[in-house]
């Protein structure tokens, strides 16, 4: 068993979106090198992407009431269930207040992995306690990106995240199934900040020379989506990340529209699967995006995104380049460098503590 360091993430969620499957390959990188890891999160929000380490201790907390009391209920039951601690990480402005009321009662230190610039995305006075989160000197700030950083004007390391269960592999009945037309794939989010309303608005004005088809990842029933009826389509719900690789990998396109990003993970995922990306300048994206190179930046309307959408697929030559770009770029982010980026920072913040 492991008896190096206790580190304890407190989280309102382990759902499977990317920034859990980010902070999940750090946990399990961080067991796998013998620190004691813990992480408190809502049982009923307990549905890991990736399997966790076994030695990664999960302390489930219960919420009984619904809507927004129950998330100032699961707050306050994280806080009171964080155990023994040498160092606590946040990810999350709402968890960073019970974590940032732990670490002071015992004397440890706190990592903030600030992923988005949250502050933009809520009504007050959410938008305000966001903002709270990042005026604290005595927090150790990591950041998903550069851009991120420079945003929120803060000192502290980036720590990009990386890519692993993702490389070429396409399905073979995805591909067959499609025939003729060129699969246009779009991961859904609800939340307006991830753009989905652009790329629904950008297929209405789409009229490729070659047959479409659209693909949609996510939570979303067909008669929600709005598509236009010229367009056949194939919703897949959410996908484990071993199917996701393959739809990336079939896909013929992967249009991501996102406003605002800290980062911007799944372009990456497309790039290290081999498919072209058509995205716009949602901020952290240029950690990696380069426009003409490795992916097809656009304005964000739907009348550029249409005609991204039309470029790309209307240029093989074009394609390609996007598709070798894109594996290159994906190579320089491997997941190795990501949880080595943490781990030396959690060390620095470990032996500069008192007492250390």
């Amino acid at each position: 068993m492991p008896d190096g360091p206790r580190v304890t993430f407190p989280m309102l969620s382990l759902l499977h979106h990317g920034g859990a499957r980010v902070l999940i390959h750090i946990m399990n990188h961080l067991a796998q090198q013998g620190y004691r890891v813990q992480v408190v999160v809502p049982g009923s929000r307990y549905n890991p992407a990736v399997p966790l380490h076994p030695s990664v201790q999960v302390v489930p907390v219960a919420v009984e009431i619904p809507g927004k009391l129950g998330l100032l209920q699961a707050l306050h039951r994280i806080g009171r269930a964080i155990p023994p601690s040498d160092a606590v990480v946040a990810n999350f402005f709402p968890t960073f207040f019970p974590a940032r009321s732990y670490a002071r009662r015992r004397g440890v230190p706190l990592l903030y992995y600030v992923q988005d610039r949250e502050d933009w995305f809520y009504p007050f006075p959410l938008n305000w306690l966001a903002r709270q989160t990042y005026q604290d000197p005595s927090v150790r700030y990591l950041f998903a990106s550069t851009w991120l950083r420079n945003e929120l004007g803060l000192p502290g390391e980036v720590v990009p995240p990386g890519v692993e269960d993702f490389w070429p592999d396409p399905d073979p009945d995805l591909v067959r199934a499609k025939g003729d037309r060129r699969a246009v794939l779009f991961l859904w989010r609800p939340e307006r900040r991830k753009g989905a309303h652009l790329f629904l608005e950008a297929l209405h004005h789409l009229r490729s020379s070659v047959p479409v088809e659209v693909w949609v990842v996510g939570r979303i029933t067909p008669d929600r989506l709005g598509l236009p009826g010229h367009l056949p389509f194939r919703v897949f719900g959410y996908l484990e990340p071993a199917f996701l690789r393959r739809v990336y990998s079939s896909a013929d396109l992967f249009v991501h529209t996102s406003l605002f990003e800290g980062f911007g993970l799944p372009p990456l995922e497309a790039m290290a699967c081999g498919t072209p990306v058509v995205l716009t300048d949602s901020g952290g994206v240029r950690e990696f995006a380069r426009h003409g190179e490795n992916a097809w930046m656009v304005q964000k309307t739907p009348e550029a995104v249409a005609q991204g959408i039309r470029q790309v697929l209307a240029d093989p030559a074009l394609q390609e380049r996007l598709r070798e770009g894109g594996r290159a770029t994906a190579r320089r982010f491997p997941l190795r460098r990501t949880v080595r980026l943490f781990e030396r920072a959690l060390q620095a913040a470990l032996e500069a503590a008192p007492g250390a």
